[in-house]
Parts: C-alpha cells; sequence; structure tokens
C-alpha cells in the first residue's frame, strides 16, 4: 500500500469494518501470504481444517473452530515457522442428498423417478452452485488458509485414500459384511452409527400385555413400550435366577393377536426388576434381543420394511405406518382381553441427528470394521503421550470409549457419497441379489424379485438399477474388493458385474483427512514434509465420531499419528447457558453479526474468556464491549498517528531511550506481557494470552502511558515519549493481529507510510515477525514506582466518584510518602494533571495530618492519600448516606444468600438464573466492601 493511500487525511474518527475487511483480505490473497514458505530445515505448523458440510451455512461453532485455528496460525505464521492451514469441505452424504432430495420434491420428482446416474448430475449440480459459499463466510472471517490447497471430500485424491484404505483393510480381513441390528432411519432410508443417532427422554407408557399358554390356563405378562413390534417376537424369556418363573421354563406361549407359539427361556440379560420380570425377545428389533435370539437359535422375524410401515410378517397390520400399528394392535389386545394394564413410562429414544425422526433397530446386511484392534494403537498413542488432548479430562472419555469400542457400521443405502469399492459377478451371484423395485417401475405388480430374474427377461444391467429402490445382496454373495473397477469376474471371467450400491459413511472419508488431503497413498512431497500435522482443533462433540477414528486410520494407513494434539473447544451457548436452536430463537448468525459490528469483534468475543473445552456465552451485550475494545484500539492509535503527523520526528522507535521513567515504565509492562502472551500462546490459553493485551493496552498503555505522554508533550519536556508511543503500538499492534487481524494490518499499514524507509519493514503485518520478550527491558522498581502512582490517582479519583465532587472543582489532596518511595514526589505534576488536585502536599512520616472525622483516607503500599472534605461534603450527611446504603447492601445479601443457600430453589431454577443470582451477590459484597472502607476512612 502507498503513501498516498495512507495519508493523514485518510485516519477516519471512527473505524469503519465494511470499508477495510474484503479490501484487506484481497491485499492479503494477492500477495500470497497465505501459502507456507517451505523450509527443510524448519519443523512446520500444520492445520487441516475440519471439513465444514457442503450444504452449510457459517455458524458460531464454524466461527469459533475459524477463529481459533487462524489465531494459531498467524501466531506460527508470525513466529517464521512454515505455516499451512489447508482448508475443504465435506461431501456430507445424508445432508446433502435430503437437501437435494427436496429440492427435487418441488419439482414433484423422486431421485428413484430419475435414477442413480441423473440424479448424482444433480446433486453435482447442486454443489457446483452452492458448495463455495461457506468458503467465501470463512473469508469473511479472515481465515488466512492455504486455498490453493483446498480438498474436497469427493475430489480424486482423496477418494483414492478412500478405495486404497477399503481394500487395505478387507484384504487384512478387518472389513466384513454381516447381518447385525443396526440404526435404521425410516426417512434417510439409510443405516446410521451409534454416534449418528441422539437419544431424547420421552414421556410414554409401559404396556402390560397377556400371553396366554399354548396348553392350560393362565398366562404370562410381559411389560413393553412398544407393542407394535411383538409382532415380530420368537420367544419370551425370564432371568434363570428368577424363582418366579423356574416353572415355566420349556412351557410355551401364544403370541398375542398372530397366535404363533413362543417359548419361554431363561437368559442373564433379563431383568427382573423391569416390569414383570418377563421379556418379550424380538430380535429383528432390538439389538438386546438381537444377541439373546443368537445365544439361543431364534428365528428372527422383520416385522417393518425399510420406509416404517409394516411388512407381510405384521399379518392383518400389513402396510400400516409403525405408530399407527400400535394403535390398533392395543385395540385389538383390548378386545382380546389380553392388555392388563398401562403405566406412564419416561425412557430414551434414539433420534435421526439429520432428521430427528424416530430411528428403528432392524436387522440388516451391511459392512462394518472389525475395530478392537485397530483400537490397540490409537489408545497407545495417547497414553504414551505422542498425542495429547487439550483440555485434559477428555483424554480419560476417550480412553474409555476406545476400550469398549464396538465394530463400526460404514456402510449406508445412498446415493450421493464414496461408493463401496465392491462388485458382484451376476453370473456367480445373480440369485443372492434381491431387488425391491421403485413404485413407478413396469414390473407387473411383482415388488421383490432377484437381479437373475430380471435378467432373464432381458432387462439390461442399468435398466434394473434405474427401477431399484433398494437392492439386497445377500451373505453368500462374494465380493470382489478392488481399487478401480475390475475388468471380469476372477472365478468365471464373467465381465457381467454390479458395483454395490451403498456408499460409505461419510465419516470414513473424514476419518482420513489429516493424510488423504496431502495426498496420500501417493509419496507426495506435501505428505512428506506437512504430516504428521501439528493441532487439530475441533468441538469436543465430534471426539468419538471423528477424531478417535482420524488417530486409528492415520496410525493403520501411515504408521505415524495424524497430529501432535488435539485442540478441544466448547459449546457456544446464549447469554442466559442455553444452547442455541432455532427452535428457541435464540441463534446468533455470524455473517449478521460481522454486517453489524464487524468481524474483529465477532473474533474478540468468541475467545474472551474462553479457554479449551468449556463451554462459552455470548450475547449483544459481550459484542458491543467486543467492539469498544476494537474503537478503543482504533482511537489511541489515530491519537498516535496524528501526534506523529503534527511531530513529524520519530526520532529512534525502534529502540526508544528509557531515561524517562514513564517510557522505562511501558517498555517493561510491554516485554513483560510479551513474555506472559508467549507463555499462554504455548499452552493453548488463547483467552487469557488475548486478555493479557486487551488489559496491557487499555489500562496500562491507554489510560495511562498515553495520558501521561499528552503532558509531556503539551509542555515539551524532553525527552519525547513520541519514540514510545511509536514503539509501544507498533508491538502492539504485531502482538493482537493473531486475534483482530484486521483491525491491526490497516493501523499498521497507517503508521508503516509515516515512518522512515530505512527501517525496512515487511509489505503487511501478518507476515511481521512476532515481538520477543527482551528480558533486559524488565524492570521491577520502576513498574513498582509506577503503580504507586496510579494508586495514588486511583484513590483520588475514587474519592470524587464516591462523593459526587464535580471534575473542575479544586480539591486538596495531602500525600504522606516514605523516604524509600521517594519517586513519587517526582510525579507531582502527573497527579495533579490525572487527578485534578491542588494544592498537591507530599508529608513526610509522622508529619500532623488533617482531623480524621473530616478526611478520607486510603492507605497504600508506600504511602497514605489524605483528602480533606471540609467545604467540599456535608460529612455528616455523607455517613448518613453510606450507612443508609450499607443496611441496604447487607438485606439484600441476606436475602440472595438464603436464596442460593435454598436447596428447593438451586435445584429447580435454571443454572443461568443460578448464575445471575451468584453474580449479584458477588457484586454486592464488592460493594459492601467500598461502603465500609469509606466509612472506616471518615473515622466511623
Amino acid at each position: 500500500m502507498s503513501q498516498e493511500e495512507h495519508s493523514a487525511t485518510d485516519i477516519p474518527k471512527a473505524y469503519d469494518p465494511k470499508g477495510v475487511e474484503q479490501r484487506l483480505y484481497r491485499f492479503w490473497m494477492e500477495g500470497g501470504y497465505f501459502a507456507p514458505r517451505v523450509d527443510p530445515s524448519k519443523k512446520p505448523f500444520v492445520i487441516i481444517m475440519p471439513p465444514p458440510n457442503v450444504t452449510g451455512e457459517l455458524h458460531l461453532g464454524h466461527a469459533l473452530t475459524a477463529t481459533l485455528e487462524d489465531i494459531m496460525t498467524r501466531w506460527h505464521r508470525m513466529k517464521g515457522d512454515p505455516t499451512l492451514w489447508l482448508p475443504g469441505a465435506d461431501h456430507a452424504g445424508i445432508a446433502t442428498q435430503v437437501m437435494v432430495e427436496r429440492a427435487l420434491a418441488r419439482e414433484g420428482l423422486t431421485r428413484q423417478q430419475l435414477g442413480r446416474e441423473r440424479f448424482l448430475e444433480r446433486v453435482w449440480e447442486w454443489v457446483r452452485t452452492y458448495g463455495h459459499a461457506i468458503d467465501e463466510q470463512h473469508k469473511r472471517l479472515g481465515a488466512s488458509c492455504d486455498w490453493s490447497r483446498r480438498r474436497f471430500t469427493l475430489d480424486e485424491a482423496p477418494s483414492k485414500a478412500v478405495r486404497t484404505t477399503f481394500a487395505n483393510l478387507y484384504r487384512k480381513g478387518l472389513i466384513y459384511r454381516g447381518e447385525r441390528i443396526i440404526n435404521w432411519c425410516p426417512r434417510c432410508s439409510t443405516a446410521l452409527s451409534d454416534l449418528e443417532v441422539e437419544h431424547q427422554e420421552e414421556q410414554s407408557f409401559l404396556y402390560y400385555i397377556r400371553y396366554p399358554f399354548e396348553q392350560g390356563a393362565g398366562y404370562v405378562t410381559v411389560a413393553t413400550t412398544r407393542p407394535e413390534t411383538l409382532l415380530g417376537d420368537t420367544a419370551v424369556a425370564v432371568n434363570p435366577q428368577d424363582s418366579r418363573y423356574k416353572a415355566l421354563l420349556g412351557r410355551r406361549v401364544l403370541l398375542p393377536v398372530l397366535k404363533r407359539p413362543l417359548p419361554v427361556v431363561a437368559d442373564e440379560a433379563v431383568d427382573p426388576s423391569f416390569g414383570t420380570g418377563a421379556l418379550k425377545i424380538t430380535p429383528g428389533h432390538d439389538p438386546v434381543d438381537f444377541e439373546v435370539g443368537q445365544r439361543h437359535g431364534l428365528p428372527v422375524i422383520t416385522a417393518m420394511n425399510l420406509d416404517g410401515t409394516m411388512s407381510h410378517e405384521a399379518g392383518p397390520y400389513e402396510g400400516m405406518d409403525r405408530f399407527l400399528c400400535r394403535e390398533a394392535i392395543l385395540k385389538d389386545l383390548i378386545a382380546e382381553g389380553l392388555l392388563e394394564k398401562t403405566e406412564p413410562y419416561g425412557h430414551s429414544v434414539g433420534h435421526c441427528v439429520r432428521c430427528t425422526v424416530a430411528v428403528e433397530p432392524l436387522v440388516s446386511k451391511q459392512w462394518f470394521i472389525k475395530m478392537d484392534g485397530l483400537a490397540k494403537p490409537a489408545i497407545d498413542a495417547v497414553v504414551d503421550g505422542r498425542i495429547s488432548i487439550l483440555p485434559e479430562r477428555f483424554a480419560s472419555a476417550y480412553l474409555s470409549w476406545m476400550e469398549n469400542i464396538r465394530d463400526w457400521c460404514i456402510s449406508r443405502q445412498l446415493w450421493w457419497g464414496h461408493r463401496i469399492p465392491a462388485w458382484y459377478c451376476l453370473h456367480c451371484s445373480g440369485e443372492a441379489i434381491r431387488v425391491i423395485l421403485a413404485e413407478t417401475s413396469n414390473t407387473e405388480g411383482v415388488a421383490v424379485t432377484t437381479y437373475r430374474a430380471l435378467q432373464e427377461r432381458g432387462l439390461p444391467l442399468g435398466e434394473i438399477e434405474a427401477m431399484a429402490s433398494h437392492i439386497s445382496i445377500g451373505l453368500e454373495a462374494t465380493p470382489i474388493v478392488s481399487t478401480s473397477p475390475p475388468t471380469g469376474c476372477p472365478s468365471c471371467g464373467s465381465a457381467d458385474l454390479l458395483q454395490d450400491p451403498d456408499v460409505l459413511d461419510t465419516w470414513f472419508s473424514s476419518a482420513l483427512w489429516p493424510h488423504s488431503t496431502l495426498g496420500w497413498p501417493d509419496d507426495t512431497q506435501d505428505l512428506g514434509y506437512f504430516y504428521p500435522t501439528s493441532v487439530m482443533e475441533t468441538g469436543y462433540d465430534i471426539l468419538f465420531f471423528w477424531v478417535a477414528r482420524m488417530i486409528v486410520m492415520g496410525l493403520e494407513n501411515t504408521g505415524e499419528v495424524p497430529f501432535r494434539h488435539v485442540y478441544l473447544h466448547g459449546l457456544i451457548r446464549d447469554e442466559h447457558g442455553a444452547k442455541m436452536s432455532k427452535t428457541r430463537g435464540n441463534v446468533i448468525d455470524p455473517i449478521k453479526t460481522i454486517d453489524s459490528y464487524g468481524t474483529d469483534a465477532l473474533r474478540f468475543a468468541l475467545t474472551t474468556g474462553n479457554a479449551p473445552g468449556n463451554d462459552m456465552r455470548l450475547s449483544e451485550g459481550k459484542m458491543g464491549a467486543s467492539r469498544n475494545f476494537i474503537n478503543k484500539v482504533w482511537n489511541a492509535a489515530r491519537y498516535v498517528l496524528t501526534t506523529l503527523d503534527e511531530a513529524k520526528e520519530t526520532g529512534d522507535w525502534t529502540a526508544p531511550s528509557r531515561e524517562h521513567r514513564e517510557d522505562r515504565w511501558i517498555q517493561s509492562r510491554l516485554h513483560r506481557v510479551t513474555g506472559r502472551v508467549h507463555h499462554f500462546m504455548e499452552e493453548f490459553q488463547f483467552g487469557e494470552a488475548q486478555r493479557e493485551l486487551h488489559d496491557f493496552f487499555w489500562n496500562e498503555f491507554c489510560d495511562w502511558y498515553i495520558e501521561m505522554a499528552k503532558i509531556r508533550l503539551r509542555s515539551g519536556e524532553e525527552p519525547s515519549p513520541m519514540p514510545t508511543l511509536v514503539h509501544v503500538l507498533e508491538k502492539t499492534l504485531r502482538l493482537m493481529h493473531p486475534f483482530i487481524p484486521f483491525v491491526t494490518e490497516e493501523i499498521w499499514q497507517s503508521l508503516k507510510a509515516r515512518l522512515p524507509q530505512e527501517n525496512d519493514l515487511p509489505d503487511a503485518l501478518m507476515i511481521a515477525p512476532y515481538p520477543a520478550q527482551d528480558t533486559g527491558a524488565l524492570d521491577d522498581q520502576v513498574e513498582g514506582e509506577m503503580e504507586l502512582l496510579m494508586g495514588v490517582v486511583r484513590a483520588i479519583r475514587n474519592v470524587r466518584a464516591e462523593f459526587k465532587i464535580p471534575p473542575q472543582q479544586p480539591m486538596r489532596c495531602l500525600v504522606e510518602v516514605s523516604r524509600a518511595n521517594a519517586s513519587l514526589t517526582e510525579e507531582a505534576h502527573v497527579i495533579r494533571s490525572l487527578a485534578r488536585v491542588e494544592p498537591l502536599v507530599f508529608l513526610e512520616e509522622g508529619a500532623p495530618r488533617p482531623p480524621a472525622d473530616k478526611t478520607v483516607t486510603a492507605i497504600l503500599p508506600g504511602a497514605t492519600v489524605l483528602i480533606p472534605l471540609e467545604g467540599l461534603v456535608d460529612t455528616a450527611q455523607e455517613r448518613q448516606r453510606l450507612e443508609q446504603e450499607l443496611q441496604g447492601c447487607l438485606e439484600h445479601m441476606r436475602t440472595l444468600s438464603q436464596r442460593l443457600s435454598n436447596t428447593d430453589f438451586t435445584s429447580k431454577a435454571p443454572q443461568d438464573v443460578i448464575e445471575r443470582e451468584r453474580e449479584r451477590l458477588e457484586r454486592l459484597e464488592e460493594r459492601r466492601g467500598r461502603i465500609q472502607e469509606f466509612l472506616a476512612q471518615l473515622g466511623f
């Protein structure tokens, strides 16, 4: 940026983010500053962005992730590390397919009517049109990632990694096809992993149903929450230790309604305390029942279709919706006198995380990964410290989950995604492939048939696939697994091959993200230099969904951990601590927030008080406070820049003089804070690093040093504070840049344009070296002297504020100071100016003092401030006011304390209400202390 672009007239009074942010982002992009500078002699810093869904719009979770990752990236880049932040997007199988299907529905079409090939063309059309929207939103956040390396999970390189991983695991016997109980979403028409099911507490009923004995009078009563599933019952089970039912073992009962005989069996899985202690066993619709059925050799009856309607096994209820079937069965049970009673019952029900429909446990043929052997190296990597998890408390949760891990169902009955790289020979396995035909196909009413039968009717392969709504491949069919389409069957040579219709779980490709994005399985330069990566930053809510699986697959494919550190951030809640959701109406749109407050204000608010793993609250008040800080930075810098224009001389701003006490102090404080910022950044305590910078810039640089510098500039006192003003501003802009990049770059460019060219500054702040602490600049003595000075001024200001003495009214002040702190007398002109006192008198220790009952006294370490109030306020009246306020304060405290110690209140009130009351109590306690202090100073 040229000098002309940043002349003195170009410093607006107010900071306007809209006029700055997009211009600066283009400047950074055009400068190529986001791309890493590869240096084989240096260890790189690498973050792979968690890929947001291609369907997504930026939400606050994305904004927090991007902000934290950008802070780390900008810091390491300024430290001189070769730095790569690689962006990308996830194809989001279920979410994307659902979105496109909804668009088709508005056109009166279904995906089955289009067929697989044309449907996928429509999805790719949608991705090309809308898929980059979230990238542009990330740019608005200031994300300094290398867009030239952007990856999409369905790009050829990641797809090759998926096929290679699948084939390798299959050859090792770690991927298999099996029939298991899986979570099935009737709406999305696909299997779900356990992690894709969200359990919600629901108030329902426990139905007590009588199962009559096949022979003789009597019955066994079982309790269930799902009467509709009894149509798939194949036994009744009791606990072998339950004496109530020992005589019934070996007998048979009749299934209500359908009258099917069922054996009574004994199994340890039955809880005698639940219901009546007798349990209906439905292997086709419950994971525990499935295992019981396996142990007892019970048949599996699937009473429901994949769309949630009742199957032909449901007899008279065939075709009914599962919930309507429940009502019909209950009506029939009542009519037959078999519904003994009904009780209200609360229980947890699984729902699809995508569409929120209640999931159905169904027996299905799916692809699985054996996880036991794969989990062991991933456990060891955390135990031996090759991977650290922040905060540490999540390491134990990770280890517990990994030690009890179940096989991972990786197949999904979708069309959009990585299609499973397995083929079947229609000559060898045609009879094992069943086809459920779409409603629109012209098949003379045949709903289910085999591939072989359709072939015999002369239908070509492509046409059969187009007419199928679902293809079921029997376990007896032998898959041909390959990283590329095979040319023929290895057994018979036939080229008539059908690819498995299922796609892989989206999390399968995501599990390969750290190494697939860098070129694996090819031995690329990027993979060799940038892998393993440095940090994986993401939300704690996907520790098991994603992080654990990345560790498993990274170790399996490369032999190396995928990253050294896992940084888990918390959830963002509203100002009351409630989770944000559209139904609550408390969702904050980050883009609208940027439009209102600016990007830097949003970033600053998201990281203020932020600590790894802790949830945080975001409110309009917090956003306003963050914007105020951005404006404070702008206004302080504007003062320095305009003063610099007037002075037309910077002096040696790169190494300013330390002759003056105030200059020594602010430089010492600058380097003290620089050291603490480095410490907190290295410990991933970004909220603490930001707090240090906020407090230093606002409280010390602006409120104290700039105000003291103004006094010196007005008086012409030498040495001039100008070099130190410029030096501290420039270094602080560098320190703050990773947190608030736009306003700091804009100010820095204006400052650079005013500085001598021989300083050889870089073209952009974002590539300027990050400040390092100079321990030689640390000065404990001067910091103590200035702390005493500021304490005196604060004490005087507090008296003015408490007793409402107007700023323009002269106020006499006496300061008793020890000889050890005689330097305070040298700053008399500063005290007079900043505290507005006249006369200011310094007393030696032991000198006579004014009457205590008419004087406010503040005792500080090293000095005592005495302010006679006679003639300024009515001290008797002030005492009375303070006493009344103290009584009111104590009464409020008593009320709040009683409320907070009441278990009825703390157990029933919302957490945000309890926190608000605690904060009120803390404020009251603080105010009580101050009132008592003033009363004591008045000698009462």
